[in-house]
């Protein structure tokens, strides 16, 4: 059974205007089944009210404009495409608080694999449009039990009248983060199970649910349930799993389809994150006598700054703000507390080699990326290596004729997936400073118009086509053969 984590994408707009504003969403989607139109897919949109530019409209009254333009393709052929313009609520002036504003859309669509494109541009500012790709897959066997993803929801209501959140006889307003904070008690689910009646005939089944920690096996306290259920084609369920007592880390939310022998026939996961109290108590916690710890023996403060800033690539979102928000500032036995329990979390039988081994590799990446005063674990090809590890090949380019100096990486196995490629390129021929321009790894950046980027020193009129994804092949160019036949 086909797995997936819910993508879910932070969006930050830089601002080519210094007095505007920097636009901010939550982007997710799910894919779902309808018995009677079969497959579809459902994008979940929510715009930050505080990241917008206000104008007055034709009722003199404040509102922000959000173009969005979402295309779906197949093997580079649009199969859909919609371009509309998202309002904001209005308000008699921009100074009160006012809501974040949602939207969801359902496209119906073949089973098979895609490309959703994401476009939003901001209407009442000079800044530039936004664009990112995120690779989708629809399948439902038809005879077979399968799971729709799971869909996090901040609330939900029984259906009245139709609108374009209902869903099973419920309204549901999806959630678009997977973080859950310390003053959210709570986590609303709803999934959708397919074909128990075809799969079990009049045969009860059971829906099981549970959170466990991420990657790992086993059930994290009382957080688990079931339900006795009857085949049915279809079966919408919603459930409600407390998190007052779940410490700050990161989990995941499994769902599982079991027979009455206890025979599992389908399962889904979704990754969430939940934080429990500040990012400086959870992460570094002085739970231990440091004294008895290998992080007692670095006592100098500049140096335990810089030995928190590289372990950047590879921290987790609540380690991340500890260093953005406390390294700064904080005192040498708290930063001794943080190494040490970074990296038992890790290695809890060894984190002393764990360490040095991965200084050993920090070390090489500020000898072979860094440039000037930036250490090389700060660059784009730093933090890859050092998040994945080095590549199975590099192909590298310093004197095409039309081209700016790039790189291609390209790894075998990443995880989970295979076949994966990242693009560096610089725009200076006299620094080390490449730049991540595209990846087709999950997660990554994903610009299906990269090479347009390298090849920016090609002669030509004009902006590229919004669905033209490769360039003219040019004289000495090898960008498109390296990339789709890496060595």
């Amino acid at each position: 059974m086909r797995q997936k984590i819910l993508f879910l994408l932070f969006i930050l707009l830089a601002s080519l205007n210094a007095n505007a504003k920097k636009l901010s969403a939550l982007f997710s989607y799910g894919t779902f089944y309808s018995p009677q139109q079969g497959p579809y897919l459902e994008t979940y949109l929510s715009i930050d009210s505080r990241s917008v530019n206000y104008k007055l409209n034709e009722n003199k009254l404040y509102q922000a404009k959000i173009e969005v333009i979402l295309t779906v393709k197949k093997n580079e052929k649009i199969i859909y495409y919609d371009k509309y313009n998202l309002h904001s609520p209005e308000a008699k002036d921009t100074l009160q608080a006012m809501n974040n504003f949602l939207d969801q859309q359902r496209i119906k669509l073949a089973e098979g694999s895609y490309d959703l494109m994401l476009a939003l541009t901001d209407k009442n500012s000079d800044d530039r449009s936004y664009e990112v790709t995120q690779k989708i897959e629809l399948f439902f066997p038809e005879n077979k039990i399968s799971i729709s993803d799971i869909e996090f929801i901040d609330t939900y209501t029984t259906t009245a009248s139709e609108n374009s959140f209902s869903k099973n006889g419920y309204d549901l307003i999806p959630r678009t983060s997977n973080y859950f904070g310390k003053n959210e008690n709570a986590l609303t689910f709803y999934v959708e199970i397919y074909n128990t009646d075809k799969a079990l005939g009049e045969e009860p089944w059971l829906i099981n649910y549970y959170v466990g920690e991420f990657q790992k096996t086993g059930v994290v306290g009382q957080l688990t349930g079931f339900s006795r259920q009857q085949a049915v084609p279809l079966k919408g369920y919603i459930a409600r799993i407390p998190l007052t007592d779940v410490p700050s880390g990161n989990y995941e939310l499994n769902v599982e389809v079991k027979s009455k022998a206890n025979e599992l026939l389908a399962s889904k996961k979704i990754f969430f994150q939940r934080s429990n109290g500040t990012q400086a108590e959870d992460v570094s916690a002085q739970t231990v006598n440091i004294e008895t710890t290998f992080a007692y023996k670095y006592t100098h403060r500049d140096t335990l700054k810089e030995y928190l800033n590289s372990l950047y690539p590879i921290a987790n979102p609540m380690e991340k703000q500890f260093i953005d928000n406390q390294v700064a500032s904080a005192d040498v036995t708290s930063m001794q507390h943080f190494l040490y329990n970074f990296w038992n979390r890790r290695d809890k039988t060894n984190p002393e080699a764990a360490w040095l081994s991965y200084l050993e590799e920090v070390k090489k990446v500020n000898d072979a990326y860094g440039y000037h005063l930036v250490k090389g674990y700060k660059t784009d090809r730093g933090r890859v290596y050092l998040q994945y590890g080095p590549p199975n090949s590099i192909y590298e380019s310093k004197n095409e004729p039309f081209a700016y100096p790039y790189e291609i990486w390209h790894y075998y196995r990443l995880g989970t997936q295979s076949n994966r490629k990242f693009v560096f390129y610089s725009e200076n021929n006299s620094t080390n400073d490449f730049t991540l321009i595209h990846s087709d790894a999950q997660g990554e950046f994903y610009n299906s118009q990269w090479e347009f980027t390298v090849n920016k020193r090609v002669p030509r009129s004009g902006t590229p086509d919004f669905d033209q994804e490769k360039t003219n092949p040019q004289l000495g160019g090898h960008s498109s053969d390296e990339y789709s036949f890496p060595k």
